[in-house]
């Protein structure tokens, strides 16, 4: 369905029901199977040993907590380096983790459903919409609690903390046709989780913030926290399992041990860098320091070099303003030895033959300090980002493109993780809607011909049983010289019938829905049709943009048309006959002409486009859909009928 054009601006949030009737593909899906009812893999805990899970828990992290706050304090350039004198901190972790977050996150990944049958491809296809919508959901409500944007946000955690963690969960109070999933991305140094062989056994969440956070999450907790200010700091500690889930605030039990009835462990946790190690005979517990690090884990130590270097240079350099110095005089003599003065343009007075006076040097010269230096900033350039990722590079452009090739492969396991982190995030929530909910839900597509978002789209939970829930995420190269080799590749491929156009859309120009796309190239045929231009497109626009011309432009035409008809009526002069069609090649009489299909429905959206112009109110779709009856005047433009 096509939202007419004085009702595309309305608030996207309030369209969700007229998506409700629009399920129809559900009649084109087999009846689905009934899965076998998901039960409690474990018994329900009580609050004593969910509070030694936490403990314990919290205690097996613990060193992964130290090093998390330890790349914090770099990260804030609060870490100061040991001596006296001048004191330089570099920036370097800081612009690493914003560099590389904004690198990952400058592109939205393409989300394919992967459908079981070939039939059921528009269905995967509406998954597909549905998916991209849901993150501009999510990101929308992020940002709206002052963050960044959400996938930025992601992006940083991965870089700073090595983690990903994601609390995905089902929201039975949405109003209906909208989206009833909810994603909470938390700090990965508040997050515990518990492994096990197959995936997560359980996740423990200790975490601080304020009253008003709490009252607007968790509303029972209201009676607990009763004339606290919202502005107080209470600390928060919930327990998820496969089945259950508590809540407690400042140690006052806020919610027992409770069923969400997921059947998994709704959430989703993610590292990037760091060894892949586990314990051992000599190291049982070490190793969890190690698991995600920071992308400038590599650095630390060359970087604390690296700064203490760079401290003792600037001390050295305010030295030489103030230099200590050496006074020689001769104590023999009773004179008493006079300060010199440093300032500029100081005079000092000295005896010629007993007072002297020297510059203590007690730091290495500059020029003894630059092997150091050097060896130091190239640890700092393999380890962290190299500087052709910064712009700064030399030599031709297949030059660069070769660095900056080898330069992402720094890049390249954050890149895998944030597309693992996505589909688990989509498959997730695909499973609340097919598993908990019980109608539609509706999203927002563009219309493949005036490009704008329209709504009258939904998904169900039938249709997502019928397609399943696995989706693939990628990200590609955006490079503007990358783009420009993609597509000329891509036309010489399809130009020797080696990929179809479809397969040339989609993992050569990155177009998300390539179908789509080739049904807009297909109406942008009609333009090239000269016919089409002259009698429909040229009175369109006059109709839209210059109503006096078109004016005149109709009453020329209805001259000539009746002209043409007097012309009819008095019929060809005595003794001559109407000319019949000249048969063809083949001797037959062709048939009389009949607009194409696609020719068709364009004239019809025009007539469409001409009575919403004129005021037509309480259109639901163009005249000549299936369904829809056109409303009067629809066809009142001239030359149209």
């Amino acid at each position: 369905m096509v939202l007419p054009p004085h009702r595309q601006d309305e608030n996207p949030e309030g369209l969700w029901r007229i998506a409700e009737g629009m399920a129809e593909v559900q009649e084109l899906l087999e009846p689905s199977t009934a899965e076998e009812e998901k039960r409690p893999r474990r018994r329900k805990p009580n609050r004593e040993q969910i509070q030694t899970l936490v403990q314990r828990t919290t205690e097996f992290w613990a060193l992964r907590d130290q090093r998390m706050d330890e790349d914090l304090a770099l990260y804030r350039m609060s870490e100061v380096p040991q001596g006296e004198g001048e004191v330089v901190i570099r920036n370097i972790p800081w612009v690493m983790v914003e560099k590389a977050s904004s690198i990952l996150s400058k592109q939205l990944p393409s989300i394919d459903a992967i459908p079981p049958q070939n039939r059921l491809r528009e269905a995967a296809q509406a998954i597909e919409d549905f998916l991209r919508y849901a993150w501009e959901i999510w990101d929308r409500r992020w940002m709206q609690a002052l963050h960044g944007p959400l996938l930025r946000d992601i992006a940083h955690f991965l870089c700073l903390r090595g983690w990903v963690t994601i609390r995905i969960s089902y929201n039975a109070d949405a109003p209906a046709g909208e989206l009833p999933v909810d994603l909470h991305v938390c700090d990965p140094r508040q997050v515990y989780p518990q492994l096990g062989t197959n995936g997560l056994r359980y996740v423990v969440h200790r975490y601080w913030a304020t009253v008003g956070e709490i009252l607007d999450e968790w509303p029972e907790a209201e009676k607990a926290l009763k004339g606290r200010d919202e502005e107080d700091i209470v600390e928060v500690v919930a327990y998820y399992d496969d089945w259950w889930h508590t809540l407690e605030v400042d140690g006052i039990e806020i919610k027992p041990p409770t069923e969400h009835g997921y059947g998994f462990v709704p959430w989703i946790v993610a590292t990037g860098l760091g060894a892949p190690i586990r314990a051992t005979t000599r190291d049982q517990q070490h190793w969890t320091q190690e698991v995600g690090v920071s992308i400038f884990h590599g650095i630390k130590r060359a970087y604390r070099q690296l700064n203490r270097l760079v401290s003792q240079l600037a001390t050295e350099v305010a030295r030489v303003a103030n230099p200590p110095t050496v006074y020689y005089y001769d104590p023999a003599r009773p004179d008493n030895p006079q300060p010199i003065k440093l300032s500029a343009g100081a005079t000092n007075f000295l005896y010629f033959d007993r007072e002297r006076v020297e510059v203590l040097q007690v730091t290495p010269s500059p020029a003894n300090a630059a092997p150091v230096m050097q060896a130091l900033l190239d640890d700092v350039e393999k380890g962290g980002l190299p500087g052709v990722l910064w712009g700064v590079g030399q030599g031709s452009g297949f030059a660069l493109t070769l660095q900056t090739d080898a330069a992402m492969d720094t890049l390249h396991p954050l890149t895998r993780v944030l597309e693992q982190v996505i589909e688990q995030v989509n498959q997730r929530a695909l499973e609340l809607i097919r598993d908990l909910h019980d109608g539609p839900v509706g999203y927002l597509v563009r219309d493949p011909l005036t490009g704008r978002l329209v709504a009258g789209n939904a998904i169900t939970p039938d249709l997502v049983a019928a397609v399943g829930t696995r989706t693939v995420a990628r990200f590609r190269k955006v490079a503007p010289r990358d783009r420009v080799q993609m597509a000329q590749l891509a036309a010489l491929l399809t130009d020797k019938k080696l990929i179809s156009l479809e397969t040339a859309r989609d993992e050569f120009l990155g177009i998300e829905n390539p179908q789509r796309e080739n049904e807009r190239v297909l109406a942008d045929l009609a333009y090239l049709d000269p016919e089409v231009t002259r009698e429909v497109l040229v009175p369109w626009a006059l109709a839209r943009t210059d109503p006096v011309l078109y004016e005149l432009w109709r009453q020329a035409k209805l001259q000539k048309e009746m002209r043409e008809q007097q012309k009819q009526q008095t019929g060809p002069p005595p003794g001559s006959e109407a000319p019949a069609p000249a048969p063809n090649a083949a001797g037959n009489v062709p048939p009389p002409q009949v607009l194409p299909p696609q020719l068709a429905t364009l004239m019809n959206l025009l007539r469409h486009s001409q009575a919403s112009v004129a005021g037509g109110q309480g259109e639901e779709a163009p005249p000549g859909v299936a369904g829809v009856e056109p409303l009067p005047g629809a066809g009142e433009i001239p030359g149209l009928v």
